[in-house]
């Protein structure tokens, strides 16, 4: 699991790459935000809807830092 970091460095999520076909993005608590599957290259929000079908959109379900 990788930390994702703010400029000030305070860990705000982490990305995991569970297999080849899920790449997770959680919050810095560990709850699910959402994934991307590269082999049909859609991202996915922690209900399921795709929010993207072109990409990996994962950073922008990053929620905003205080």
């Amino acid at each position: 699991m990788n930390k994702i970091t703010d400029q000030s460095g305070r860990t705000i999520a982490y990305e995991n790459d569970v297999s080849e076909y899920r790449k997770e993005i959680r919050d810095r608590s560990n709850a699910l935000l959402g994934w991307y599957d590269p082999q049909t290259d859609k991202t996915h929000d922690r209900s399921g809807r795709a929010i993207s079908n072109s990409g990996d959109a994962r950073a922008t379900l990053i929620p905003p830092s205080k």
